[in-house]
């Protein structure tokens, strides 16, 4: 296995190059290529890894062209595993994405930015949250007018996301996405919407919209509770929580199956003030990253480091 050094901003802004990013069909005559037989080696790759079975997952990231490597962040100084495309192996992008994994995390969450084209600079927002010490953060590989990777399942992106939860149901998934205030009919104030998909005000939208307003973020939640009721008035005041269905990702594969495994999704849009101010975007995430250490602290394990020190025979 190889081991790259640098900043982690210099690695997201590498993955969300055109290299490895597919970009709107009017730039970009690269086709999103549909994954087949790839998927059972990609969610085999990701469920080693969970576990920290690193040799069995370079094995199986190799067959379907992607490589892992060991990512040894300096800014931070910490260590991260990233699945991305092996560009040596094919002639361009497929538009498969980039996963990073942190084995040693501060809290349990995926982080996942699934257009970090269409919804800009969401993928940087996504990608400080998980400096602050989340479990992992998923890339989409293509943008959205190629691939929407939220509407569909047999994509690389959603067979990750399946197997870095397993069944876990305390596992929060938090899914970044961003909006423009002045095409919906929100509040004047709205810098963010959150939402579970299914209607809910669960513990962590609560605690999110909390913090957020508490840290200068106006922020509402959709949901499908009576207007008046505490639950409802306590998050969005006098709004009714269906006045925001418009960014209530209903639809949102990710988000069904883990409501279905009995899980924790969280879907995260943020207004482009406050994306495109780094400034604002850092705060945001730091926000983010506190309220989740203290709802899903990690245990203090590492995955299984059996194979650290040994070269990986890619080929298996």
């Amino acid at each position: 296995m190889r081991t790259e050094t640098g900043a982690l901003d210099q690695l997201i802004k590498q993955l969300t190059s055109q290299a490895y990013l597919l970009r709107h069909p009017a730039t970009d005559k690269r086709p999103f290529v549909q994954p087949e037989e790839e998927l059972r080696y990609a969610r085999r790759a990701a469920s080693y890894l969970m576990v920290g079975e690193v040799e069995e997952a370079a094995e199986a990231a190799y067959e379907f062209k992607y490589e892992l490597i060991e990512y040894h962040d300096t800014d931070a100084g910490a260590r991260y595993y990233v699945l991305r495309e092996d560009l040596s192996r094919i002639e361009t992008a497929r538009g498969w994405g980039a996963f990073l994994l942190n084995p040693e995390p501060e809290f349990e969450a995926l982080i996942e930015a699934p257009h970090p084209l269409g919804d800009s600079n969401s993928a940087q927002l996504a990608s400080r949250v998980f400096a602050e010490g989340a479990r992992a953060l998923l890339i989409a590989g293509a943008h959205r007018k190629k691939a929407d990777l939220p509407d569909f399942e047999e994509s690389v992106f959603h067979q990750v996301h399946a197997s870095w939860i397993g069944g876990n149901k305390t596992m929060p998934v938090l899914q970044v996405h961003g909006f423009a205030a002045y095409k919906h009919n929100f509040p004047e104030d709205a810098q963010l919407i959150l939402s579970t998909g299914g209607g809910q005000v669960i513990e962590e939208l609560q605690h999110l919209d909390s913090q957020f307003d508490r840290h200068g973020f106006p922020c509402y939640v959709y949901n499908t509770l009576d207007p008046r009721s505490k639950e409802n008035k306590k998050v969005n005041g006098d709004a009714p929580g269906d006045q925001f269905r418009s960014l209530a990702a209903t639809k949102n594969e990710q988000g069904k199956q883990v409501r279905e495994e009995g899980g924790k999704f969280v879907h995260l849009e943020f207004e482009i003030a406050i994306r495109h101010d780094r400034e604002r975007r850092e705060r945001a995430a730091q926000v983010v990253a506190q309220t989740m250490s203290r709802l899903a602290p990690a245990e203090r394990t590492q995955l299984r480091q059996a194979t650290r020190g040994r070269a990986i025979k890619a080929g298996g």
